[in-house]
């Protein structure tokens, strides 16, 4: 959790988000701060200050779905990661903090060895159950042909979509003719905001709030959707 950014800033505060032990010196925090510079060192350059580092984006593979018409999958905030394998689309209950990234990664395995293009796409859910917002502004994103399906095959860049799926309003990854076997991998990353709700049981939210990251099969094939929804809700 990142220091206040106004109001006064004790040592305290300073060991709580970076750590340290006593006694406690100005000088082993300096390179923390994010405004001023040299040995004169105030409480007021660290307002806003973190210690976080958000989870790079993915570049390497994960692990290859175990059968034709599945996905793996990875969701990590740097402090906690969710990993599994579906058919489906997996909703995953997922603790975080605001102001923290999430990185979603899945890697699909296509099933059939028809139709022309695939999309991956993601979307938010806002927690009133009612509506969706067209997919949350990433700020990091990485895409990959894996297993007979080229990275060519894929857009060098995202896409919005104009085809209404069962997400409303999302925005899309394209993947152009996969065969049966082909495999490709998504990851995007996007920051928390701050209207996640807080958790309410051990494997509930007061309002579900989720991130999704979907492979929609073309509409010549009858493979089922898969990827992962996301439902983030603040850590105790």
């Amino acid at each position: 959790m990142a220091l206040q950014t106004s109001g006064p800033i004790s040592f305290s505060n300073l060991q709580t988000e970076f750590g340290g032990s006593h006694p406690i010196t100005m000088g082993e925090y300096a390179d923390y701060r994010v405004s001023g510079s040299g040995n004169t060192i105030s409480m007021n350059q660290f307002y806003g200050a973190s210690a976080y580092i958000p989870p790079a984006v993915p570049t390497s593979p994960i692990a290859t779905p175990p059968y034709r018409g599945s996905s793996t999958y990875v969701i990590t905030d740097g402090f906690t990661t969710r990993s599994g394998s579906h058919g489906y689309v997996r909703t995953v209950y997922f603790p975080t903090e605001i102001g923290r990234d999430i990185v979603i990664t899945i890697r699909v395995k296509d099933a059939d060895s028809s139709g022309s293009e695939d999309s991956v796409a993601w979307a938010r859910r806002n927690g009133s159950g009612t509506s969706e917002t067209a997919g949350p502004t990433i700020n990091a994103w990485h895409s990959q042909g894996l297993g007979g399906c080229t990275t060519s095959s894929l857009l060098s860049t995202y896409q919005q979509a104009s085809t209404t799926y069962a997400e409303p309003d999302y925005s899309a990854f394209y993947v152009y003719s996969p065969d049966r076997d082909d495999q490709f991998q998504i990851s995007v990353r996007f920051s928390v905001p701050s209207d996640i709700p807080t958790a309410e049981g051990s494997n509930g939210v007061t309002a579900l709030h989720y991130f999704s990251l979907v492979h929609y099969d073309d509409w010549n094939d009858d493979d089922y959707p898969k990827g992962v929804r996301v439902a983030v809700y603040q850590a105790d």
